[in-house]
């Protein structure tokens, strides 16, 4: 199976600038040692990119959502599910494109300008550059390259075949592994809230579940029927509308039932396998 190994990168300036001479005159105006005393410059107060931030954290948790995770910010993506990849991290990373450009307005027309006011005697004209500038700072990066397999290994690493395959064939195992284990957790979380007649939950208990059944068996590394299987029960499980789950408190039971059968599917499937 053909894999394509996604690397998701997000640019973001920390917006702060360490302040040496500041923190020397507060080390001896205290009497301590300098390398004891550090000030960090605002240049951008935190309300100011909070949407920034946010936007970069769901771009994150996307990303996180749509790979196997092979290291903090990459991941493999089957090459059968590489456009369906495509269309759903392109959504947030537009949204941040969105968001960034409302922050660079801001930063031209209102924070740039105020500068000297807000930093008074610790203003520094060159830690306001221009937009453009800034705009090149920020922004996300994604990085798509085939998997590698031993097949297409040089010559001189050939020697070393068998130690690559092994490797190549954990990082499949554990990816799937990684697949079992965000199924199991969604559905656990699941039995627990339909368990509890009184508990609210949101809409995304069950949609979010939902999708990863849809796309769990497409995200698989390897052909994996049970999984698919188990998708397939799980997703007849939560048929169900979330608004008649929090209504009917029989058919909430029943489902609840129903969501434990699975839960205990998914524990077998991994016993011994993972």
């Amino acid at each position: 199976m053909a894999n394509v190994k996604v690397t998701c990168s997000i640019r973001m300036p920390t917006f702060q600038r360490q302040e040496r001479s500041v923190a020397a005159e507060v080390a001896a105006d205290k009497r301590a040692a300098q390398s004891s005393v550090k000030v960090h410059k605002l240049i951008v107060l935190p309300k100011h990119k909070k949407a920034l931030t946010r936007a970069a954290g769901n771009v994150r948790t996307r990303f996180n959502e749509l790979v196997v995770k092979t290291g903090e910010s990459e991941g493999l993506v089957p090459a059968s599910f590489f456009f369906k990849f495509k269309e759903e991290i392109d959504k947030p990373i537009s949204e941040f494109d969105r968001v960034r450009e409302k922050f660079l307005h801001e930063y031209q027309y209102s924070i740039k300008p105020n500068a000297e006011s807000f930093a008074g005697t610790l203003y520094n004209a060159n830690d306001y550059p221009s937009v453009d500038v800034v705009r090149g700072k920020i922004g996300v990066d994604l990085y798509m390259l085939p998997a590698p397999e031993v097949a297409d290994l040089p010559e001189v690493l050939r020697e070393f075949e068998e130690q690559v395959q092994a490797t190549i064939e954990n990082q499949m195992l554990e990816g799937q592994r990684q697949l079992y284990e965000r199924l199991f957790g969604r559905l656990e979380h699941l039995v627990e809230t339909l368990s509890d007649d009184g508990k609210i939950f949101r809409d995304t208990t069950v949609t979010k579940l939902r999708e990863l059944c849809d796309f769990a068996p497409q995200m698989a590394v390897i052909e994996d029927p049970a999984l698919e299987a188990i998708c397939e029960k799980v997703k007849k499980v939560i048929s169900v509308e979330p608004a008649t789950l929090r209504k009917d408190v029989n058919v909430r039971r029943y489902q609840a039932d129903e969501a434990r059968k699975a839960l205990e599917e998914i524990e077998e499937a991994m016993r011994g396998v993972f």
